[in-house]
């Protein structure tokens, strides 16, 4: 790619007003209702000069797909991120005021993933003022409700949507990330005997039992893989809620406890690996202890049970580093940065997931922004990132349908 190129690509995204895009997608809330956003967003690209489908999804949560279309000639790119947000839940700042302190915009959703969003926009303007011809076509999606039962990803794979390579927006402080885990949630109920606290050694207590499950599940073998360029990951497991006995009876043995567990599948383990794991696990200890009773269900307490999700799962993803879209958007990041990106793997779940596993488009992670402020009461994002990612985003575009 010529320095000429790359300098006008550079200009372009200068020349636009990235902070205000930014702080306008911030002061929307987003939360479990997409219209307001994905309206905005689809104004936006209209504006910009691209195609776009808004595909609903359910009342009020439509996905936006946005197209800018090349000869056909060449390779295609999408780029993908999510509308929603998590709830503000006692935020330090206002959490849609979307302040700009020292460089940064702070609210809900800054960093996941509305700085993402905001690059995956300027790029394609950039990309639609050099007015190039591109031989491939870019499609940019927005999806809904991934931060619960994933009903957007859904729907998109549900087009059936083709494309020869795939970046995930979400925040990886840069990092070009070439795989990620999967995600299994359960919950774990022991059963015991309901009688007079007075009287323990006439009943069972589920607290009790629930205590031996606990002890095993920190005794957990994880699974590992090998991943080339980054090394050896592992799965985890933590439980995150307990609950057991009653505030209302306090005063008699419990005869119920139950456990909510989050496992991190790395690539090649499945969720079948795991609930099998937990089976023998609650066997053993049973063999151990007649009176142990105990059952464990797939579930996630924001999840309806009829989800598509449960049924689904959330499957681990890997793609090779030798994989075309790592080198070009490797070579981007260093025209860009004038430095070599690290290579590297996402802990969390992304929808990369569906990208990798459904649509069958090798798809990396790689995004303004750090994941670990995604979620909490100090989420900001430094604006000097969007810009950088925005150029980055705009020159793999061009790699990647001039091929």
């Amino acid at each position: 790619m010529d320095l000429e190129l790359i300098e006008r690509v550079s200009k372009e995204v200068d020349s636009i007003d990235v902070v205000d895009l930014l702080r306008s997608l911030v002061r929307i809330p987003s939360v479990k209702e997409e219209y307001d956003i994905a309206v905005f967003i689809a104004e936006k690209a209209k504006s910009i000069g691209l195609d776009v489908m808004m595909q609903e999804v359910e009342k009020r949560r439509p996905n936006v797909i946005c197209k800018l279309k090349g000869s056909g000639r060449g390779k295609s790119l999408i780029l993908q991120g999510h509308m929603d947000t998590v709830p503000p839940d006692k935020m330090e700042v206002d959490p849609f005021a979307a302040e700009m302190i020292d460089g940064k915009v702070y609210g809900r959703g800054a960093v996941d993933m509305k700085g993402g969003l905001t690059a995956m926009l300027v790029a394609a303007e950039a990309i639609q003022r050099l007015g190039l011809d591109l031989k491939g076509d870019i499609f940019l999606a927005f999806t809904v409700d991934e931060e619960s039962e994933k009903k957007g990803i859904f729907k998109l794979v549900e087009t059936g949507l083709k494309a020869d390579m795939g970046i995930c927006c979400e925040p990886t402080s840069m990092d070009i990330q070439v795989g990620q885990k999967g995600n299994v949630y359960i919950t774990i109920t022991t059963k015991g005997k309901r009688v007079h606290a007075a009287t323990p050694e006439k009943g069972i207590n589920a607290i009790y039992k629930m205590a031996k499950v606990l002890e095993a599940i920190q005794r957990f073998e994880p699974a590992s893989c090998e991943v080339e360029g980054v090394g050896k990951i592992y799965s985890t497991i933590s439980v995150g809620v307990i609950q057991g006995g009653s505030l209302e009876n306090f005063m008699s043995v419990p005869d119920i406890c139950k456990i909510w567990v989050d496992r991190r599948l790395v690539p090649g383990e499945s969720r079948e690996d795991f609930l099998g794991k937990v089976k023998k696990m609650l066997e053993e200890i049973g063999e151990k202890d007649k009176d142990f009773k105990a059952e464990f269900k797939v579930e996630r307490p924001d999840q309806r049970p009829e989800a598509k999700i449960i049924e689904r799962g959330q499957k681990p993803t890997l793609v090779s580093p030798k994989e075309a879209i790592v080198g070009i958007l490797r070579e981007a990041f260093m025209r860009i940065t004038g430095r070599d990106p690290r290579i590297s793997f996402m802990n969390a779940w992304t929808e990369a997931d569906f990208l990798v596993n459904d649509l069958k488009i090798p798809t990396v992670i790689f995004g303004p922004g750090r994941m670990e402020l995604s979620h909490s009461p100090n989420e900001h994002i430094e604006v000097k990132d969007v810009i950088t990612a925005a150029k980055i985003y705009a020159l793999t575009m061009l790699k990647v349908t001039t091929i």
